[in-house]
């Protein structure tokens, strides 16, 4: 996939680099920890030794942690404004929609990590609901959180029609 180039020289990188970690690495990295628990537990000879309890103990956070991350995970996009268009990509493909469709903006501050979600009022590949995790102070250049700067440019925009996605 092509990273996000910008149509009119003027791109904002709205979420965070680590969006890419949430989807991959992290999943990854915390099967592969679970792994090596089981492994080592296994190659300390005591496999004669696992009761119900012991795998108990293993696989009941992992199934905990999985159903409530995996979720979570799934759903991020990464989201940049180019000019009065929000280019949204989920690694595999890619849509273009007028920041116009953006009937609403929810941010969610007191969880780790914080999340955006663009309530839009047409269809993408995506559905009507993108969720992204903003930028951080490293790669947000801008003084405001970022659902208050989409706000600020939606009241900016002029009352009119709105197009549809392009793919």
């Amino acid at each position: 996939m092509q990273p996000i180039q910008p149509e009119d020289g003027i791109l904002k990188t709205l979420s965070s680099f680590t969006t890419l970690a949430y989807k991959s690495v992290f999943p990854a990295l915390f099967i592969g920890l679970i792994f090596l628990g089981v492994y080592s537990r296994l190659d300390s000879g005591a496999t004669a030794q696992i009761s119900f309890g012991d795998l108990a103990a293993l696989f009941v956070p992992v199934v905990i942690v999985t159903a409530l991350f995996v979720p979570f995970a799934m759903r991020l996009k990464e989201v940049a404004l180019d000019g009065d268009q929000l280019r949204i990509v989920n690694y595999f493909k890619q849509c273009v929609v007028p920041l116009a469709s953006v009937e609403k903006v929810a941010e969610v501050r007191f969880f780790r990590p914080s999340t955006v979600t663009l309530h839009l009022n047409i269809d993408t590949p995506f559905g009507r609901k993108i969720v992204f995790i903003p930028g951080s102070a490293g790669t947000w250049r801008h003084p405001q959180r970022v659902g208050d700067y989409i706000r600020e440019r939606l009241a900016q925009l002029p009352p009119g029609g709105q197009a549809s996605p392009h793919p």
